[in-house]
């Protein structure tokens, strides 16, 4: 018996650290939902992949705090919708699009996202364009 509860002792330490070793690995992209303003998915309409779930393209917008307590505003895109975090995709992080002072703000002032007709990204309740060479299929 003292043999088998030291097995199942020995499981336990295993698993829990490996479940420490797996969160340490994650835990900025974990973090970085606290951080997320709006989320878009969009039709492509000039993507070469065939199968339709390739054909939309995430737009993830997030901040990130600066050293003086100010907000950068940045946008993530993903070329397919993923159904496992297993799956292959390809992203892109842009240059900053916006710096604002709280998440409030950025929240109010830059939470909308609309996917045009003609293939651009609209952010924010000014219009700003993702400009079309930000979506690069390199």
């Amino acid at each position: 018996m003292n043999i088998i509860k030291k097995i199942i002792d020995s499981i336990f330490i295993f698993i829990f650290a490996g479940a420490m070793l797996s969160f340490a690995a994650i835990k900025d992209e974990l973090l970085k939902t606290n951080d997320i303003i709006a989320i878009k998915w969009c039709y492509g309409r000039d993507l070469i992949q065939q199968q339709v779930w390739e054909k939309y393209l995430g737009f993830y917008l997030y901040t990130e705090q600066m050293e003086d307590g100010r907000y950068i505003l940045r946008v993530q895109v993903y070329n397919t919708l993923l159904s496992s975090v297993f799956d292959n995709y390809w992203l892109n992080y842009s240059k900053p699009i916006a710096i604002v002072a709280d998440k409030r703000t950025a929240q109010k002032e830059w939470g909308k996202i609309v996917c045009k007709a003609d293939g651009n990204i609209e952010i924010g309740n000014k219009g700003y364009i993702l400009p079309q060479n930000f979506i690069r299929w390199n």
